[in-house]
């Protein structure tokens, strides 16, 4: 059955803020999360072992559709760290995006965006892959986007992690997001 437990072992569990269990990809009953797109989430506490220079984002999607001018997480700090969300304003494409300093401070964002619709009403494989000098994002297991650059991380360790929704206050994602995983 779901659950927001991290299978990691670190302890990095969620806590599930409105979101429902429904049905996963393979129709198993209980085994995904849906958003209800107004003020689901799940919350992540920070910890330092998700503070990772490089890593993957997996998250398997079901969108019900995003309202214009809108960008919804599917899963981030929304301030920091990388992030992958869906964005209306770039005809609902995915994009991994990653918040970088310059001198310290806050510099913009280094992001990459897939070329295929992931707002489609059907399952979807997102994967982010980052390190310190690249972003890669993956749409069902094919390479769409690349952006190399030299990335500088924005210290935000005093944000937590969120699933679904960028924050408590934030509208959240609508649809069904089954196994989220970042790996180092």
């Amino acid at each position: 059955c779901g659950n927001a437990n991290d299978a990691s072992g670190n302890g990095n569990n969620g806590t599930v803020s409105g979101a429902t269990l429904t049905a996963d990809r393979f129709g198993a009953v209980n085994s995904a999360y849906s958003f209800d797109g107004v003020n689901d989430f799940i919350e992540i506490v920070y910890d330092a072992s998700l503070n990772n220079s490089s890593g993957t984002v997996s998250s398997w999607i079901k969108s019900n559709g995003i309202q214009t001018n809108s960008q919804k997480l599917i899963y981030g700090q929304g301030q920091g760290r990388p992030t992958i969300c869906i964005n209306s304003n770039d005809n609902h494409k995915a994009r991994l995006q990653w918040h970088q300093q310059q001198n310290g401070n806050p510099n913009g964002w280094a992001m990459v965006t897939s070329s295929s619709d992931v707002d489609n009403s059907n399952w979807v494989n997102i994967v982010g892959v980052y390190d310190t000098q690249n972003l890669y994002i993956y749409i069902n297991g094919v390479l769409e986007s690349t952006y190399l650059s030299n990335l500088s991380q924005w210290n935000c360790s005093k944000y937590n992690y969120h699933v679904g929704a960028f924050n408590a206050t934030s509208t959240s994602c609508g649809g069904s997001l089954g196994i989220s995983q970042a790996f180092k």
